[in-house]
């Protein structure tokens, strides 16, 4: 009799040193699990992994068995079927769970991006960014993870890397993205390698990401969206700054990256490095104006005034339209303590660009320093009308000290502190003071359109339309008084078309204007309109909960819940929790009566904000249907003690009907 070996059992939490290749051949060992659900399916399909999915808006991925890496090196060839709409693929790895992992991805658009999800929150750690080597059918990808280095290639070229500690070690998966464009798209993995010995990782490491010549175009692209993610930390600053150099170590050609370079620096705060950056700058086109205004602002900055004054009077009749210069020339006169001058070269700076507020505080500051009090409190004031108008608060606050400074009894100062009251929730207050400033037949149209923000708020609802028409009297052509004026027709039960034309043709991307006017379409029956104007709205502002409910239902109210449904997960699993996305799935569940699931979504909102009325009261209602009487009592009692309404006696007496306490009921 021959015994077989027995296949040892394998630990899935230990790490696997290994190297592992497959080209999805019929009798190649299978690792990465073939599955079929409602939103994506997976199988080995002629030569290829194939992950489908089938509906918009979807991110998944499969997983390669129960393996874990920590270091590694990928080779991968990806394809992406040819009726795709706007789609990407990649690899998920360090996968812990769904709370805690990275992921890279190629779309069909020629473009990359690098994430981690570290405890549920997205980070971005390399926005999308353009590359030429990207084909929009297939790509031979390679990932390097080393420690908390990552570099990522196409083919035999360097495209980026990265470096990050949140995530140590896990899984690796093949990944897809599907967004709005069509309602399936398919990924095809055809050949796969992982490498996870560390010896043959450090050799891939050497080899790639220290000795293979990196195109420095590819550097500079990449610093480029380093430096632009919104919120640049240090961290990414730093790491623009690092490609940036590596780039002109092989590329010193064009001015205008040594600019950029600077730039960074700057921010950085790196001045002695920037202005040698803005040297070689100058180097090459002595009469670039950036790289001279890029010098007189280090100058500055490094404190070097005599200096800035001179290189910038050297240079400045060449720059009278320049409003950053003027501005730059006084600041440097300021700090010399040449008052008039520096005066003279703000008013210049002014000229040029009238609406530009820090310009005109720097104008009032010289006035205040010397001693011209009338007209700097009278210039303040100016700057604070514009400032509330670009909801600029704390520079707001700034502006009311410098007033209360200079005198605090004057009618600007008081006008000026019933604003910030009122951004500071004081409305009461700020309510006071500006119907003071009313009576006073004030003509800054800031105070009407406050006041009936506060008249609104008390749901006085004709009395905040008459505010917001003298304000849009006073400033007919500012967008946010027309919108906020036609709003406050739409909820008062007026027709709202006349303002929100006015408003729509001032300012046609505004989401929010979109947003009114399609919920006056839906409310109207018009649900082609509506739907043209809430998904311009949600297109705009993708992060705005309150217009993504409005789409969501919309869309429902159409007969598309799965894709109302899809665009609320994914807000979920990419914006963050929100009691109010819980809910509206909730009552998508409800209306495809699938009733487990809403009870689920109901809970997880009232989890967030368990005194909301409204969540109760959903909740409530859907324990009554489905007989959970004893969880739809406890509720009703609380939402009872909370908002003791109509609806929650209702609730109350129905419980008691269904438990036959008929006298109770």
């Amino acid at each position: 009799m021959i015994f077989g070996k027995r296949k040892k059992t394998r630990n899935p939490d230990l790490l696997v040193y290994e190297r592992w290749q497959t080209a999805f051949k019929r009798f190649q060992r299978k690792r990465f699990v073939e599955e079929e659900t409602d939103s994506y399916g997976a199988s080995v399909e002629k030569h290829a992994f194939v992950l489908t999915l089938k509906r918009e808006n979807l991110f998944a991925w499969v997983l390669e068995g129960n393996y874990k890496y920590r270091d590694f090196y990928i080779e991968a060839d990806i394809a992406f079927d040819e009726t795709n709409g706007h789609s990407a693929a990649g690899f998920v790895f360090r996968y812990v769970n769904k709370e805690n992992f990275y992921y890279f991805m190629l779309s069909n658009r020629s473009m990359f991006r690098f994430d981690v999800v570290f405890n549920g929150n997205p980070i971005h750690l390399i926005e999308w960014t353009k590359n030429p080597l990207i084909s929009e059918r297939e790509n031979k990808l390679r990932i390097i993870a080393d420690g908390s280095y990552f570099s990522f290639y196409i083919g035999d070229e360097w495209i980026a890397e990265m470096h990050d500690e949140m995530v140590y070690q896990g899984y690796i998966g093949f990944a897809g993205q599907n967004y709005h464009e069509k309602p399936e798209a398919k990924f095809y993995l055809r050949q796969y390698a992982v490498d996870s010995r560390p010896v043959q990782v450090e050799k891939m490491y050497y080899r790639w990401a220290r000795y293979v010549p990196a195109n420095p175009e590819f550097r500079i692209e990449l610093a480029g969206t380093l430096a632009s993610m919104s919120g640049s930390t240090l961290l990414y600053l730093e790491a623009a700054a690092v490609q940036m150099k590596k780039a002109l170590a092989l590329k010193r050609d064009r001015p205008e990256d040594f600019i950029f370079y600077s730039q960074i620096l700057i921010r950085l705060k790196l001045y002695s490095d920037a202005l040698k950056a803005a040297e070689n700058a100058l180097e090459i086109n002595p009469d670039l104006d950036d790289a001279l205004i890029a010098k007189a602002n280090i100058l500055y900055l490094q404190n070097r005034f005599i200096e800035a004054r001179d290189f910038i009077e050297k240079i400045v009749n060449n720059f009278q339209d320049n409003a950053m210069l003027l501005n730059l020339l006084g600041n440097v006169q300021y700090s010399l303590g040449n008052w008039e001058e520096a005066l003279n070269a703000y008013i210049k700076a002014c000229k040029v660009e009238p609406d530009n507020t820090l310009f005109a505080v720097n104008e009032a500051r010289c006035l205040e320093v010397m001693g011209e009090k009338i007209e700097a409190v009278e210039r303040y004031r100016d700057v604070s009308i514009e400032l509330l108008k670009r909801e600029q608060y704390d520079e707001l606050s700034e502006v009311l000290e410098r007033i209360k400074r200079i005198d605090p009894e004057s009618d600007a100062a008081e006008e000026l502190e019933g604003k910030v009251m009122f951004f500071e929730g004081r409305e009461k207050e700020a309510e006071s003071i500006l119907k003071k400033r009313i009576k006073n037949s004030t003509g800054d149209s800031t105070i009407y359109y406050l006041f009936g923000m506060i008249q609104a708020k008390k749901s006085a609802r004709d009395e905040a339309v008459k505010y917001f028409k003298k304000a849009v009297k006073l400033e007919p052509d500012f967008a946010p008084y027309r919108f906020k004026l036609a709003e406050a027709e739409f909820l008062n039960g007026e027709n709202p078309v006349a303002e929100l034309e006015k408003a729509y043709k001032l300012e046609p991307e505004n989401p929010w204007i979109n947003n009114l006017y399609g919920l006056y379409f839906m409310e109207k029956g018009d649900t082609e309109n509506a739907e043209r104007y809430l998904e311009t709205a949600y297109n705009r502002a993708p992060e705005e909960v309150e217009i993504l409910l409005n789409y969501t239902k919309l869309l429902v109210k159409k007969g598309y819940p799965d894709r109302a449904s899809a665009l609320l997960n994914e807000k979920l699993a990419h914006g963050g929790d929100d009691p109010r996305l819980h809910n509206e799935l909730g009552n998508i569940l409800v209306s495809v009566h699938d009733y487990e699931k809403a009870v689920l979504e109901y809970k997880k909102a009232l989890n967030q904000d368990g005194e909301n009325p409204v969540y109760l009261e959903n909740y409530v209602s859907l324990c009554i249907e489905n007989g959970m009487l004893s969880d739809a009592e406890k509720q009703a009692v609380k939402l009872l003690d909370i908002a003791d309404s109509p609806e929650a006696y209702c609730f109350i007496g129905r419980i008691a009907l269904s438990k036959g306490e008929y006298i109770r009921a």
